[in-house]
C-alpha cells in the first residue's frame, strides 16, 4: 500500500517523491530513495503484474527528470572560491552523483527481473558513475566541475561537494561494487588500513567510549572536519560492513558492536536524528546480525548478533536466528547450507539461519559478498520467485 502510494503520487506530479511530508515533497537531501523502496517490495514478489508496470512507468518518469544532470558522467561540482569554503562545505553535487547511483543499480535489478536489458544496460552504467569521481591519484572520490577538472584544493576531510560529510563518509557509498573500489584504492592505501583509521580507537579494543567522542565531535553528525566514524547520519551507515568485502569480517563486528552501543535509555539514547527511522532500523538489523547492503535488494551481510536466537515475523515465512555461542560470528548456514561469504540473499519462505561464533577472530568465509564487476546482477537477489 505504501509503496503504491508513491507511484500514485508520480502518477499525480510526474516523478517519485523524494521526501514525502503530509500531502507534499519538500525534496530534501538528494538521490532518488522512492526507487529503492519499491525495490524493496518489487524484489520480494509483493507487486502484482499490474502493480508492477504502474510501479516501472513511475521509475522511468522519475529518472527522466535528471539524467540529463548526469551528461558528463558526474554532477559537476563548481571550483570553491577559497579555502574557507571549500573547508566549510557548500555544493552536494558528488554526493548527490553517488546517491542517483545507488537507485539505478536497484532500478537496473528490476529491469533483469523484468526482462528489460536495455534498462538494465543502462542502469548498471549510471549506477558506477562514482568510479568518474574517484582519484586514482589519491584513492578518494572526489568532486570534479563541469570541464572535467578536479575541484581544489581537496583534502578527504572537506565538506565541498558533499551534503552533511565529506569524502571519508561518502567513499564507501557504492556497495554494488566493493570489489572495484577497494582493488583501486590500494593503489595508494589499502581499504582495509583506511577502514581502521576511519573507525579509530574502537578497532583498537579500545572500549565503547571512543565512539561516542566521535560521534559528539560531528555534533551528532552535521558537521564533519577530519577522518572520524560518527553513526549519526545515514551515508556512512553501511561503512562497518565493508571489511567484509575485504577478508576482514571480524573488524565488521568489532565496529559495528562499538557503533550500537551508542544507542541508550538516556536522554542521548539516539546519536542523532533518527530521520523516519533510519537509525533505529540500523539498530535493529545490526542487533540481529544481518544487514540489508544494498539498498532495495534483499541482499544481506552478516555483522554482530546481539542474542542467541531471534525470529522475524513474515507473512510469507519466519526467519529465525540462532546464534549458537558468543565471540566472533566465523561460519553461517542458511537452511543448513554453508554459506562461501558472510552474506546471503534473504530467502522469502521460513528459513533459518545459523551463526555459529568462536573465541578468537577467524573465519571460514572463502569468497567475499557480491560486485557488480565480479557477480551477475542475478547475485543481488532481485528474482522472480
Amino acid at each position: 500500500d505504501m509503496v503504491m502510494s508513491m507511484v500514485e503520487y508520480a502518477e499525480l506530479t510526474g516523478k517519485l517523491p523524494r521526501w514525502m511530508l503530509a500531502n507534499r515533497d519538500p525534496g530534501y537531501m538528494s538521490g532518488d530513495p522512492a526507487i529503492m523502496y519499491i525495490g524493496e517490495a518489487w524484489c520480494r514478489g509483493l507487486l502484482d503484474s499490474s502493480q508492477q508496470d504502474r510501479a516501472w512507468q513511475a521509475m522511468l518518469d522519475t529518472v527522466a527528470h535528471r539524467d540529463h544532470e548526469l551528461a558528463l558522467g558526474y554532477k559537476p561540482t563548481r571550483q570553491p572560491d577559497n579555502l574557507f569554503e571549500a573547508i566549510s562545505g557548500g555544493p552536494r553535487e558528488a554526493g548527490t552523483t553517488l546517491e542517483y547511483g545507488q537507485a539505478d543499480f536497484a532500478f537496473a535489478a528490476m529491469a533483469a527481473q523484468r526482462g528489460d536489458m536495455q534498462v538494465q544496460n543502462r542502469r548498471t552504467e549510471l549506477s558506477l558513475n562514482y568510479r568518474n569521481l574517484f582519484d586514482a591519484s589519491q584513492g578518494w572520490i572526489r568532486p570534479k566541475d563541469e570541464n572535467g577538472d578536479w575541484i581544489s584544493p581537496f583534502q578527504p576531510e572537506y565538506g565541498f561537494g558533499f551534503q552533511e560529510g565529506t569524502s571519508w563518509q561518502y567513499s564507501w557509498l557504492n556497495q554494488h561494487d566493493y570489489a572495484w573500489l577497494s582493488e583501486n584504492m590500494a593503489l595508494t592505501q589499502s581499504a582495509e588500513s583506511r577502514l581502521d583509521t576511519f573507525f579509530g580507537a574502537p578497532l583498537n579494543q579500545a572500549g565503547l567510549l571512543w565512539p561516542a567522542v566521535q560521534n559528539q565531535i560531528t555534533l551528532f553528525g552535521i558537521e564533519y572536519l577530519g577522518n572520524q566514524y560518527a553513526p549519526g547520519n545515514e551515508h556512512d551507515l553501511e561503512a562497518p560492513y565493508v571489511y567484509n568485502y575485504i577478508g576482514a569480517p571480524q573488524k565488521t563486528q568489532i565496529a559495528v558492536h562499538a557503533a550500537t552501543a551508542l544507542y541508550t535509555d538516556t536522554p542521548f539514547g539516539l546519536p542523532g536524528n533518527d530521520d523516519l527511522g533510519a537509525l533505529s532500523g540500523w539498530l535493529v538489523w545490526s542487533m540481529l546480525g544481518i544487514y540489508p547492503i544494498n539498498p532495495g535488494l534483499p541482499n544481506f551481510v552478516l555483522g554482530s548478533a546481539e542474542f542467541s536466537q531471534a525470529t522475524l515475523k513474515r507473512p510469507a515465512g519466519d526467519l529465525h536466528i540462532q546464534r549458537d555461542a558468543e565471540g566472533y560470528i566465523n561460519a553461517a548456514q542458511v537452511n543448513g547450507v554453508d554459506l562461501v561469504s558472510p552474506s546471503f540473499v534473504m530467502p522469502r519462505a521460513s528459513a533459518e539461519l545459523q551463526l555459529f561464533g568462536a573465541p578468537q577472530a577467524s573465519s571460514r568465509f572463502t569468497q567475499p559478498p557480491p560486485s557488480i564487476s565480479t557477480h551477475p546482477i542475478e547475485a543481488f537477489g532481485c528474482a522472480s520467485s
